[in-house]
């Protein structure tokens, strides 16, 4: 740290939670079903902690306890329709909360322990389900529509001392958020030896009114959501003279997305696709399988989550794992 100043942060983090909650279906058919359900939350979270620089002797937060209360109640309405017994359609609304509370990283002035309020979450779904062609086709499709309120958001912001030049770790609530998409699930067994796999999803993020220091940030997209996700995969099996073979590949591709709600260029990752392969072995009769793997095979180089630094100038970089490859052996007794 600079003029070669140690800190020491010692605090302990108490949460109890408590709640209540049922739910119970009425089938007004055979075919329709109305499911409701409730729930009653109450939640104490308490900071206690002392931050010290120790070759200054000098507390930067003193000895101190903080404490907060909350409470929420949150419900599930959900209707479904069995059209038979290969295909359901649902529709649901449920509301939901994550409690607020105290910053738990590294904090070196009181404003970081400004409690962040409780984020809530209305979500609305729609959707089915369906086992198709004698249960050889499975196809789920879902569309869905989340209505944030106060949403909690982690920034680093400037440094609020100037005589600790260390960016500011802040939670804050952002006035509200909304999100939608859709997601696709689709398998099927093509012949005895093929089968296939599709998962994809679209999605939206948009961030509502919410200004820090740092700017405004409405309008901006919910750091890491990427517009889209898609993955697939192929399995075939083929039976050789002395036992079969089984060959797998997929592939999983995602969106462009950025790391922070500031949604600056450098906090960007562009899409990319990583493929991974293997190849197995079962000898007619045996208990054990050999298989070559390979994953990230084309060697693939990309971020999984950037960390803004502002204050010291730098950002920290994770990257993904690089090409690897090897063999596994597997002996069953």
């Amino acid at each position: 740290a600079p003029a070669n100043m140690v800190v020491t942060q010692d605090y302990d983090q108490d949460t109890k939670s408590y709640a209540a909650f049922g739910q119970g279906t009425y089938s007004f058919t055979e075919q329709l079903n109305l499911t409701l359900g409730i729930r009653y939350s109450e939640e104490s979270r308490e900071w206690s902690g002392v931050s010290t620089i120790v070759n200054l002797g000098f507390d930067t937060i003193p000895q101190r306890t903080l404490k907060e209360d909350y409470s929420n109640i949150s419900w599930r309405i959900a209707l479904d329709y069995q059209f038979d017994e290969d295909m359901l359609l649902y529709a649901s609304v449920n509301r939901g909360y994550k409690a607020g509370g105290f910053n738990g990283g590294a904090v070196s002035n009181v404003e970081e322990l400004v409690p962040y309020e409780q984020e809530k979450l209305t979500a609305y779904e729609i959707g089915f389900k369906s086992d198709l062609y004698d249960n050889r086709v499975r196809m789920n499709l879902t569309a869905f529509y989340y209505d944030y309120r106060d949403i909690q958001i982690f920034a680093l912001e400037p440094p609020l001392s100037p005589f600790i030049p260390v960016p500011a770790q802040i939670i804050r609530n952002a006035d509200s958020a909304e999100t939608y998409g859709l997601e696709l699930e689709l398998k099927a067994l093509v012949t005895e030896h093929l089968q296939f796999r599709i998962d994809a999803a679209y999605l939206h993020t948009e961030i509502g009114a919410f200004v820090t220091p740092v700017g405004d940030f409405e309008g901006h997209k919910i750091g890491n959501s990427p517009g889209y996700d898609i993955s697939a995969a192929i399995d075939y099996t083929l039976a050789v003279s002395a036992g079969e073979m089984a060959f797998h590949i997929d592939v999983t591709a995602t969106d462009e997305r950025f790391f922070d709600p500031s949604n600056t260029e450098r906090m960007r990752q562009d899409a990319y696709a990583i493929f991974n392969s293997r190849l197995t072995y079962y000898p007619e009769g045996a208990n054990w399988s050999a298989t070559l793997w390979v994953k990230n095979l084309t060697d693939k180089f990309y971020y999984t989550e950037i960390i803004p630094i502002d204050g010291f100038g730098f950002d920290e970089r994770f990257t993904g794992e690089p090409r690897t490859f090897g063999i596994k052996v597997n002996y069953s007794f």
